[in-house]
């Protein structure tokens, strides 16, 4: 492992501030956690360390070589940092805003025009996400992408089956998923030794 150290990394998507002068030092042999709530920019630091992202300011080093100088416009291709991230992937359609993500199956089974748009918003207002309904996925943090996969198509379900989700969610998304819904999670059987 490296020393990875940022200094005064700012990160933009338009107007939304994301990362505001982060300063952060990984030791060579530390294990680190970045804990916050949905959108703070937990999923934006490791995807800017990791070169899938650009800061508009700041600088990265890792091992004292420099990897990030944003005020000078070098960025050294991910390829070549040494680092490896493994995603967030939520079955979301890129090209479809949240609400359209979440109506697409509604559409499919031919719903009207305005009880799509009643289920849709009482979905998105259960899981508050229905400030982010005409935002795309990638205009999403991690979180928030969470919270808009798992909506159903099929009308208010009174109950909802996922096979593992609380491991990925936050603490929010999953406590607010389980005051708003009946929500039981199925572990998959073990292997039988016959």
């Amino acid at each position: 492992m490296s020393k990875i150290q940022l200094s005064h990394i700012d990160k933009f998507y338009g107007e939304n501030h994301v990362l505001r002068d982060v300063n952060l030092t990984i030791e060579d042999g530390d294990f680190m956690t970045l804990l916050g709530p949905s959108g703070c920019g937990k999923t934006t630091t490791l995807r800017v360390i990791s070169g899938l992202e650009k800061a508009q300011h700041g600088t990265m080093t890792i091992d004292d070589k420099m990897i990030i100088d944003a005020d000078k416009a070098f960025f050294e291709a991910p390829s070549k940092r040494g680092l490896n991230l493994v995603f967030q992937s939520y079955a979301l359609w890129p090209h479809m805003t949240v609400f359209e993500n979440v109506a697409f199956g509604l559409k499919i089974k031919k719903m009207k025009k305005e009880e799509i748009e009643e289920t849709v918003m009482r979905a998105l207002k259960t899981m508050r996400i229905e400030e982010y309904r005409g935002r795309y996925p990638n205009e999403l943090s991690g979180g928030q992408q969470q919270r808009v996969a798992p909506e159903p198509s099929p009308p208010a379900p009174s109950s909802c089956c996922w096979t593992s989700p609380y491991p990925t969610w936050t603490l929010g998304c999953a406590s607010t998923c389980g005051r708003s819904s009946s929500v039981s999670i199925r572990r998959p059987a073990p292997p039988s030794s016959t």
